[in-house]
């Protein structure tokens, strides 16, 4: 690995770390239990469909117009939300093959951002690895996109904990700001159409995956 690629891994991730000092997980951190998301069903993370739009009224108002209100400090970027439509990137898997996302459309996909050194993550793997090994075959596919990462590292650590799943290094971090990635382990579920249906932040246990797994899937 020449200097020049050291000091760009270097670089990225020090930026990692900095974007997730609040997060789920920081570089050395052990999960002393698994982090739940509030939402422990599919109804309850894929949620309500989203109401129809209300017109204004078209009448003229009878009192004055109220003050325009303070203005506001922009927030800092939000995760994807149902509905969106995901950014696309390409990547190449661990056997050196470009992957784009646009090519698992027709699938119901798990987008998963994880890396290695995360306890968190470490922790959902087993339960991803149960779920994929269950439902790969009817329409399911999860893409696991490591953040930051050494192919050759990942290539020995996916053999080690048996992840058959697609695994795209992202070495230099493109999809972090596409996907406003603020903590991991952090999964976006798409559905066939290739449309945002739900978002999970946190190490998701095997019960909510399949869950979420079989709704998507109409099953």
């Amino acid at each position: 690995m020449d200097s020049m690629h050291k000091t760009r891994l270097a670089l990225l991730s020090a930026l990692l770390l900095a974007v997730m000092l609040l997060s789920a997980c920081v570089p050395g951190a052990e999960p002393t239990a698994v982090p739940e998301a509030k939402a422990t069903n599919a109804a309850e993370v894929l949620g309500p469909e989203p109401p129809p739009t209300t017109e204004a009224p078209t009448s003229a108002p009878t009192s004055p117009p109220a003050a325009p209100a303070p203005t506001v400090a922009p927030q800092g970027p939000q995760p994807l939300t149902r509905g969106s439509a995901p950014p696309e990137f390409t990547l190449e898997d661990l056997s050196g093959t470009p992957r784009s996302l646009e090519e698992f459309r027709g699938q119901v996909v798990m987008l998963n951002f994880w890396a290695s050194w995360c306890g968190f993550c470490r922790s959902e793997i087993p339960h991803m690895n149960a779920v994929y090994k269950d439902y790969a075959g009817q329409g399911f596919e999860i893409v696991a996109v490591n953040l930051g990462e050494d192919p050759e590292h990942l290539r020995q650590f996916a053999a080690e904990n048996g992840m058959e799943f697609p695994i795209l290094p992202d070495v230099e971090g493109i999809t972090v700001p596409l996907y406003r990635i603020q903590s991991i382990p952090m999964s976006y579920f798409l559905d066939a159409e290739g449309v945002v249906q739900a978002t999970y932040a946190g190490a998701i246990q095997e019960e909510t995956l399949r869950t979420i797994v079989k709704t998507l899937l109409g099953q």
